[in-house]
This record gives structure tokens, C-alpha cells and sequence, in this order.
């Protein structure tokens, strides 16, 4: 209705209308989907176990009984994604104007 009232044409209501309002749920989704993705790689490296990595460092610590090693490796992992996270929302503030946060 306001595109109509401002005779957008398609190309001016997609870019000055939807896309705007859409924004905040796309950040919304990303956020998630990052999280999601760094447990996906995490559980990736440990399913497969010639891959090194952080995956692969817990699960050979959980099979050498070295639990200081595991929660060691958790907290870096929960440091990992607290500051995927927030480098997101910093992405955010950039993009999005203030009342859409």
C-alpha cells in the first residue's frame, strides 16, 4: 500500500520497502546459521578422525581421558562462536539503520 501511495515501481519497492524490512530477519537467520555451522564443523572433524583439528583434538582427548583438554577445547569452541556472533551483530549495526535494531 505505501509503495502504491508513493507510485514505487517494482525495483524502488523491493530495494526501498522489502528488502529494509527484511533485513532483520535475514541477520536473524545468519546469526543462527553461523552458530549452526561451527557446531557442524566441529562434529564434522569428529566424526571423521584423520582430520586434525579442533574436533579431532577433543575426541582424541576424550579417548586419552584428558578431561582438562576437553573442557579446555569446549571453552574455545564457545570463544569461537561467542565472537562469530557478535562480529555478526557488529555486521548488523552496520548495515541496519538504528530503528530496525
Amino acid at each position: 500500500n505505501v509503495a502504491k501511495v508513493l507510485q514505487h515501481t517494482r525495483k524502488e519497492y523491493f530495494l526501498n520497502i522489502l528488502i529494509p524490512a527484511a533485513l532483520p530477519y535475514i541477520f536473524t537467520g545468519l546469526r543462527i546459521a553461523i552458530g549452526l555451522a561451527w557446531l557442524a564443523i566441529i562434529a564434522a572433524e569428529i566424526v571423521m578422525s584423520g582430520v586434525v583439528g579442533i574436533g579431532f583434538f577433543i575426541w582424541n582427548a576424550y579417548q586419552n581421558n584428558n578431561i582438562s583438554e576437553v573442557i579446555l577445547a569446549l571453552v574455545y569452541i564457545g570463544i569461537v562462536g561467542l565472537i562469530l556472533d557478535k562480529l555478526m551483530c557488529w555486521l548488523q549495526t552496520l548495515i541496519l539503520p538504528e530503528e530496525q535494531k
